[in-house]
């Protein structure tokens, strides 16, 4: 894959010019003012860029290029090659993708936690994975061990801090060696003490799927059916990898290029690689034939949150820069786990280049989380038409869960690459895991058994397949199921429901927007604040034709200061605030009305790197209510805010208290809430908020 190029430099927000007034007459050389219906014709049919270009020209000679109107035809619009408009940037090609995957994948589900999905899903049932697919499969089993290692770890450690919510281990087999990644960098630090750089003779990767999480551990918080189901998936990855090495007769002794990447792995490293800062260029790690059999395991320094494991090992491939031609033998990325429907198509993009790259092509359900750290960090294929190809390709058909193991296929199952059938949504496994063998692990005879409590994958046992036993039928899968999804809305603010600005204000505010016209935005913006528009909803009017990558906050403070009367243009406009000043004392000391919010000197902006937030983040587990209802946000930006009744009176006090140092509005954005709302609350029930270098001067008196 070839990264686009982007343009250098950022989109401004829009136009610095207003239009000229229009003069009489039949003819009139330039561009002459722009109607708000022209405005809106032009924004769809070339952007919003060349809108704000169009308003901003003064005349014929901006341009070079003589406009003559006539009374009876439309105007021609003529434009220079300088006057094209830049591309969409990554963020916005993103969120137009997840508005047209939305509606197709139109339902919220498990609350937003479970993802975005239709009304109904494939249910795919235990299949062989004989006959080319053993490499993708043993790949599989290894992301079950990895993963089952790092949880064993988080169980022995002695720490009470919570740590992180691990969900995924994938792996990534290229050029005869393996790469692991997880969602959380965490999970694979916890490694370290395993790493070795192969000349002292340790055998790291086998202690490293030695480990083990206690079956307790395994099945806490899991109905019994998925509490079954985990153990009999670890505990058959653990005995089919360790049969793979069996000295008398090893299973998959040809055809299996994982098994034959981990039987050369004696005397070859086992290290954590960050992909942001790695101790040898990337290329090198994946290309020598020094490291063939080497392990790694992979973290992204760069994004200290989650970051979906596929996508990790995708940027380590991209970041090495290595080649087609240079992929040598079989190519797969595998976890516990099947992709999202993002990561699916993104693994789909990079297979359109790397041609023998193998993944589960039926995708789990939709998260916005995923898209958005793609936009992040892997641009290069947001940018590429290709990519929403794929995404709305995926979209037009429907996501994939998989039955228990030991549950038979019906006999209406359709053979799609395995059993398959089509139910409704709702009845979707919780839990997102690839689809079975429809083999148990077993050994020759009872003697000869595998000891499945030893850290060592070479063992003298004989494997032999068994065919499973189900013990189930399909009407009997017990299995977490996501429940009933809500319809999702493609809508930013929750207020849409109730609309009051008219189509023509609509215009008249998108134009005085595009034209930077200061006066223009405060009538209009008052004029129907005052008819009961929300600032939301002018908000949301706004940020239809934005260009400039502003968040939603940041466009919601530009209203509320126009609506306010604060646009800090006052005392150069010679207009009046909307507020008497505070007169204040020569020494400093305020003598007005105190400030019932948090700006001023003294305060500081929260951001999500700084150490205060990690604390506020911790009291914000501590509350299950409100910490549930910030994953959901976190998960789907189209859910809302969060109401401050959310909060229990714990968090709230603690908020409260961190005013002395920080911004409301900083935390307010952090914590998914309403900025005035959130103030209000505070203000109401703790009183005003007071900077911390006044509490400290006031204790020093």
């Amino acid at each position: 894959m070839h990264a686009q190029e982007e343009h250098a430099g950022k989109n401004p927000a829009r136009g610095t010019q207003a239009p000229p007034k229009a003069t009489a007459g039949p003819t009139v050389m330039g561009p002459g003012p722009m109607t708000a219906s022209g405005a809106l014709t032009l924004q769809r049919s070339i952007g919003n860029q060349a809108v704000a270009r169009l308003h901003a020209a003064t005349s014929a000679r901006d341009t070079g290029l003589p406009v003559q109107r006539s009374p009876f035809a439309p105007v021609p619009v003529q434009r220079s090659p300088d006057n094209d408009p830049k591309p969409k940037s990554a963020r916005q090609q993103a969120l137009s993708t997840h508005k047209a995957v939305k509606e197709h994948w139109d339902h919220s589900y498990g609350g937003g936690n479970q993802g975005n999905g239709p009304e109904e899903a494939h249910k795919r049932f235990s299949r062989s994975y004989r006959g080319g697919d053993e490499a993708a499969q043993t790949l599989s089993h290894q992301a079950f061990l990895v993963y089952d290692a790092q949880a064993g770890l988080r169980e022995q450690e002695e720490s009470e801090e919570e740590s992180v919510n691990e969900r995924e281990v994938q792996g990534m087999l290229i050029n005869n060696r393996l790469l692991f990644a997880s969602n959380f960098n965490e999970s694979m630090e916890l490694f370290e003490d395993y790493q070795t750089d192969g000349k002292d003779g340790r055998d790291a990767y086998s202690e490293i799927i030695g480990t083990h999480q206690s079956d307790q551990g395994r099945e806490a918080n899991l109905p019994n059916a998925d509490a079954r189901e985990y153990v009999d998936r670890v505990k058959r990855a653990e005995l089919k990898t360790k049969s793979l090495f069996s000295k008398s007769k090893p299973r998959n002794p040809t055809g299996d290029a994982t098994a034959d990447a981990l039987r050369k792995r004696h005397g070859k490293p086992v290290m954590i690689v960050d992909i942001s800062d790695p101790p040898k260029p990337l290329k090198h790690l994946l290309t020598h034939e020094d490291y063939i059999g080497a392990i790694f395991l992979i973290t992204f320094g760069e994004e200290k949150k989650l970051v979906h494991a596929e996508q990790k090992l995708m940027l380590a491939l991209h970041r090495s820069g290595v080649t087609p031609e240079e992929v040598r033998g079989p190519h797969a990325i595998m976890g516990r786990y099947r992709g999202c429907l993002c990561c699916t198509a993104a693994l789909k993009y990079y297979q359109s280049r790397f041609t023998g790259l193998q993944f589960d092509p039926n995708p789990g359900f939709y998260y916005w989380t995923s898209l958005a750290n793609l936009y992040k960090h892997q641009d290069h294929v947001v940018n590429d038409p290709k990519f929403h190809e794929n995404m709305m390709e995926l979209a037009q058909g429907l996501p994939s869960s998989s039955a228990l193991s030991r549950v038979k296929p019906p006999a209406n199952a359709e053979d799609r690459h395995g059993p398959q059938i089509t139910e409704p949504a709702s009845s979707a496994a919780r839990r997102g895991y690839r689809t079975s063998s429809d083999t148990e692990g077993e050994t020759e005879t009872d003697s000869d058994r595998m000891d499945t409590d030893s850290d060592r994958m070479d063992t003298d046992g004989e494997y032999e397949p068994k065919p499973r036993a189900y013990d189930l039928t399909y009407t009997e899968d017990s299995a977490g199921k996501l429940g009933k999804g809500s319809k999702a809305q493609n809508s930013r603010s929750r207020a849409r429901a109730t609309r009051i600005v008219s189509p023509e204000g609509r215009e008249e505010i998108q134009i005085a927007y595009l034209n930077n016209d200061t006066e223009a935005e405060t009538n209009a913006y008052k004029k129907w604040h005052e008819k009961g528009a929300s600032q939301a909803e002018l908000r949301d009017i706004v940020m239809e034709v934005d260009v400039s990558d502003r968040s939603e906050a940041a466009v919601y403070s530009h209203v509320t200061r126009y609506v306010t009367g604060k646009t800090g243009h006052e005392k150069r406009d010679n207009t009046a605030s909307g507020r008497e000043d505070i007169k204040r004392r020569k020494t400093g000391v305020n003598t007005g009305k105190k400030e019932s919010d948090s700006t001023g000197t003294g305060w500081q902006k929260m951001t999500r790197d700084s150490d205060d937030w990690k604390r506020l983040l911790a009291k914000v587990q501590a509350d299950d209510v409100f910490y549930g209802e910030w994953q959901r946000r976190e998960s789907d930006p189209d859910l809302g805010v969060i109401p401050f009744s959310k909060m229990s009176p714990e968090l709230a006090r603690y908020v409260a208290d961190q005013r002395s140092t920080y911004t409301v509005s900083s935390m307010a954005g952090l914590l998914h809430m309403q900025e005035k709302t959130t103030r209000t609350n505070l203000v109401k029930n703790y009183g005003p908020a007071k900077p911390l270098a006044t509490t400290s001067a006031q204790g020093a008196s």
